[in-house]
């Protein structure tokens, strides 16, 4: 339960911000590649549902 040299909380509270600020403010490109595969199966869910049907008729 001792602090041995701050080993005790350091690794579970410091790299959530490290993480978090790093990539955004950094590297702005990073967070656009992450969402964009997100954003491009979100559009492939919106052709499939909306396109097709109307293509297929």
């Amino acid at each position: 339960m001792r602090r041995r040299g701050g080993f005790g909380r350091r690794p579970f509270m410091r790299p959530r911000p490290m993480w978090l600020r790093g990539p955004r403010l950094r590297r702005p490109f990073v967070g656009l590649a992450c969402l964009m595969p997100v954003l491009l199966v979100w559009f492939a869910l919106f052709v499939m549902v909306f396109i097709l049907p109307h293509m297929l008729r």
